[in-house]
């Protein structure tokens, strides 16, 4: 993969998908809102950071029946979908989740939920005589109760309907993905696999509370910004 280029990796910041949005950094109350929104102060904070980095863990021939085992897990190509624009690529995903597997988080309603937004896999197409490949599309997350309910369970198997086009709104028009650049294509799973953390501090002079609270008010707490 260090020798292909993704023809339609995301540009920059305002090339993200819209469901993705801003985070709050901190709350308080209305009354010290109201009585400081105005003032210029210094923001600290200390933050602890995770460090991950991207690798391929599974690299097979894209064509129907084509699967791959590594470590617990096992993916198999279902089916291959003509669509306008690209293709889809049904994959079929199946993980054992090992008792005593230090290197696996504990699995959860909230991780499945969180997967949604901030998957830590994802999948491509590559060519690697023409040294190109496609990254899936992101398309709006949807909640899969079944799935939060199942999240626990020591075999875990889901199946994923993957979309790779090459005209989008984030890039314009690519080569396109036809016959003769799918005869040498393969699919490619990507981990997001953590290394590490670090603490760092942030500090931001001059900092001022906007105008308007950008935390919508819950029924538990009226008063919080």
């Amino acid at each position: 993969m260090t020798q292909s280029k993704i023809l339609n990796a995301f540009a920059g910041p305002g090339d993200q998908p819209k469901y993705i949005e801003p985070r709050e950094i901190f709350c308080c109350d209305e009354t010290s809102y109201y009585r400081h929104k105005n003032e210029a102060g210094t923001y600290k904070a200390d933050t602890e950071l995770d460090i991950y980095k991207y690798q391929v863990r599974s690299s097979l021939p894209l064509s129907r029946g084509s699967r791959d085992r590594f470590g617990s897990e096992q993916i198999v190509i279902f089916d291959i979908l003509d669509q306008e624009n690209g293709l889809s690529v049904v994959v079929g995903e199946k993980k054992a989740r090992l008792l005593f597997d230090r290197e696996t988080e504990k699995p959860g309603s909230y991780s499945v939920l969180q997967d949604r937004w901030f998957p830590k896999n994802f999948y491509l197409i590559e060519n690697v005589k023409r040294k190109e490949a496609f990254v899936a599309e992101n398309s709006n997350p949807t909640v899969d109760i079944d799935e939060m309910l199942n999240s626990s369970s020591r075999l875990f198997s889901k199946i994923k309907k993957i979309e790779f086009v090459y005209i989008n709104k984030q890039t314009g028009t690519l080569p396109m993905i036809d016959k003769e650049w799918l005869k040498d294509a393969r699919l490619v799973r990507v981990d997001a696999v953590r290394v590490g953390s670090v603490t760092k501090q942030i500090e931001i002079k001059d900092f001022v509370l906007p105008e308007k609270s950008t935390l919508r008010k819950s029924n538990s707490d009226p008063n919080q910004r």
